[in-house]
């Protein structure tokens, strides 16, 4: 059974944004320090896909947002929170946005 991170768009999606930003030295664009690309896909410092608009605030098509990369850690502190609304909440955010991949 397909879930909704398992689909094939949004497989693709992610993984052209983490080609994209590979090759472009993006950093995370919460904390705006390098992403380790070499790191276990668990470890805090790993790339992940975050969403824009959080996947638990934006409705059915959630999963189909703008991404960003960031790391694991940052996209789970994140949460729910709007960018603007966790970088406000952090005491020293340097953080600019870096790489933005539309998924639609």
């Amino acid at each position: 059974m397909t879930t909704e991170r398992t689909h094939r768009r949004y497989r693709e999606a992610k993984a052209r944004l983490f080609a994209r930003a590979r090759a472009t030295g993006a950093a995370c664009h919460l904390c705006g320090k390098p992403i380790d690309w070499d790191a276990d896909p668990n470890s805090n410092l790993a790339p992940s896909a975050d969403h824009l608009d959080a996947v638990a605030t934006s409705g059915p098509n959630g999963l189909h947002g703008k991404l960003q990369v960031a790391h694991r850690i940052c996209n789970s502190r994140r949460g729910k929170k709007t960018v603007e609304e966790y970088l406000a909440g952090q005491t020293s955010s340097e953080a600019t946005p870096t790489l933005v991949w539309d998924f639609r």
